[in-house]
């Protein structure tokens, strides 16, 4: 009597694993499935981070090879600017500028590349309608990066500083203070 109430259990769960044998079986296929789709999006997001960041790393490469061997932009002895050598470093940024397009570089570059001609504008032994295209084009370059700041924030506010000093420097006060008021409504953070 005992070997009968101990196989009556064991009969049950067969007959019970048997009616849902199909049931489980498409779980498991679906739960290997689901496992096998996460282990491709890992994969592939894997793949898309790792050149993303070799085309970082690629771009700030070129950016410091562009400015490695160039004279320094201040003489240390008779503590001035040095225009040439800030002309060759423009041309130079400038060259690179197409390649850092779509990097975590090109918001350095532009901030750069602005702080470059602005000094370029502040240059007296330069001619005043250089200086006032050196000025300008500190504007343009602010403003290409002000423009992309929904891509890099953190230089947002920087350019917007760099655009209000060109306006200042230009005449336009009010520009100015206009372009900074915009500039702490939207990174009122950064100031």
């Amino acid at each position: 009597m005992a070997d009968a109430v101990q196989t009556a259990p064991a009969s049950d769960t067969r007959s019970a694993l048997a009616e849902h044998s199909g049931t489980i079986a498409k779980v498991v296929f679906a739960l290997l499935l689901a496992l096998a789709v996460a282990l491709v999006v890992l994969v592939l997001n894997h793949r898309g981070a790792e050149a993303n960041r070799l085309k970082n790393r690629e771009a700030w490469d070129e950016l410091y090879l562009a400015e490695k061997d160039l004279d320094p932009l201040y003489d240390p002895y008779l503590r001035s600017f040095n225009v040439k050598a800030a002309q060759a470093h423009v041309t130079a940024l400038e060259g690179v500028w197409e390649k850092s397009r779509e990097s975590n570089a090109l918001p350095y570059l532009m901030l750069r590349l602005g702080a470059l001609h602005y000094e370029l504008a502040q240059a007296e032994e330069r001619a005043i309608a250089e200086r006032k295209a050196s000025l300008e084009m500190t504007k343009k370059v602010y403003q290409a990066a002000l423009d992309s700041e929904e891509k890099h924030p953190l230089y947002g506010a920087l350019a917007a500083d760099g655009v209000a000093t060109c306006l200042e420097e230009e005449g336009d006060s009010a520009g100015a203070i206009q372009a900074l008021e915009a500039a702490v409504s939207k990174f009122e953070k950064h100031y």
